[in-house]
Order: C-alpha cells, then structure tokens, then sequence
C-alpha cells in the first residue's frame, strides 16, 4: 500500500509568535508498504527523520503535525522545548 505523509513543525516563542516567521521543518515522506510492513508501521515500530537548524537559546513550544496525503487526516502533538546556551 502507497501512502504518502507531509510532515510540519514549528516553534512558537512566549509570544505565540512563530519563529522567524516560517516552518521550522517541512517534508513530504512516499512510503510503500507491504500489508505485514504497514501492521508493523501502525504500531508505532517506523524509522526515525532528523533535522537540524539553529534556534536562539530560550523556551519554545513546538508543534508537529503529520497530514494523510490521500485522506486528509491530520494528526497534532506540541511540546515544551528549551533550548540552552552553547557551552564555550
């Protein structure tokens, strides 16, 4: 089974403002399974992304969210986050 996944993040400050004014990430994931590969998806057991991006030190929330391409269906998450001073 084809299913295709856009995936979005975004930090907020305090404010409720978003950072620097746009999406912190933004993908879009083809994925093709066989039955026995998607069972195993829908229990949470899928590989991992990563990203990396330079955030100013302070408290965010950021917000995940995952569209269902052929569906439509949207799913959210949002998390505190801090991000520390580099070390020196």
């Amino acid at each position: 089974q084809l299913c295709a996944l856009e995936i979005y993040g975004a930090l907020t400050g305090k404010d409720g403002n978003l950072l620097n004014d746009r999406w912190l990430f933004a993908k879009t994931y083809t994925l093709e399974f066989t039955p026995a590969e998607l069972a195993e998806f829908r229990q949470g057991n899928a590989a991992a992304s990563s990203f990396s991006a330079a955030v100013p030190p302070g408290e965010y929330q950021l917000t995940v969210i995952a569209r269902q391409v052929l569906t439509g269906r949207i799913a959210t998450a949002t998390r505190p986050v801090v991000v520390a001073k580099p070390r020196k």
